[in-house]
């Protein structure tokens, strides 16, 4: 019975709220297309990068839009747990991709990656050892009383923890972007100031 609920939900949510349903669609096909565009473009400084980092973006897309439509609270966890993935991993793709395109930091040594992506690691093994573990969230419930029910959380410590290292990680990837932009050519100019703008 859960596949033709979960079609019930998908057009309930066309249905109230079109342009969320269009702009979540829109978003995933184009991170999909970049992702493509970029790993066709292999041998390009930060193309590999930008296509791994589209396709979290992607990801991410559709682990949000089924969390709004799974029929279940148990689904919808495993939805959100899902975008937790990407949502953990973000900063870190981006900072690699400022990295790789600028030249400034070299994070090419797997113990520079694996402590950048130590807190986001420990983020997601956290929202999937919950409930046995609390660090992440301390309680889920979900709100029956919203159009599109939806799960609510109490928030644990290494939430914000998790927080304040994405952001961190974000602003020295715009740093690293900036910084390149000072003596570049017309072209690469252009090609930071998009990545700014992007992840802003």
């Amino acid at each position: 019975n859960a596949p033709p609920q979960i079609i019930v939900n998908v057009l309930r949510l066309v249905e109230t709220h079109p342009f969320f349903t269009a702009a979540t669609a829109a978003a995933f096909v184009l991170a999909v297309g970049i992702a493509v565009f970029a790993a066709r473009r292999r041998p390009a400084k930060g193309a590999v990068e930008l296509a791994v980092l589209a396709g979290d973006v992607a990801w991410w897309c559709l682990a949000y839009f089924l969390e709004i439509t799974m029929p279940t609270e148990g689904l919808k966890l495993l939805a959100v747990r899902c975008a937790y993935v990407s949502i953990a991993s973000l900063p870190v793709l981006w900072l690699l991709l400022a990295a790789r395109s600028t030249d400034f930091v070299d994070l090419n040594r797997p113990w520079r990656i694996l402590l950048v992506a130590s807190v986001p690691a420990l983020t997601i093994a956290f929202a999937f050892a919950y409930p046995y573990g609390r660090m992440l969230w301390t309680g889920v419930r979900l709100d029956a009383s919203l159009v599109h029910p939806m799960l609510t959380f109490s928030r644990g410590p290494w939430f914000w923890v998790n927080v304040m290292w994405s952001y961190a990680l974000l602003l020295v990837g715009v740093v690293l972007f900036l910084a390149s932009l000072r003596g570049a050519p017309r072209y690469y100019r252009g090609r930071a100031a998009a990545m700014v703008m992007a992840i802003t």
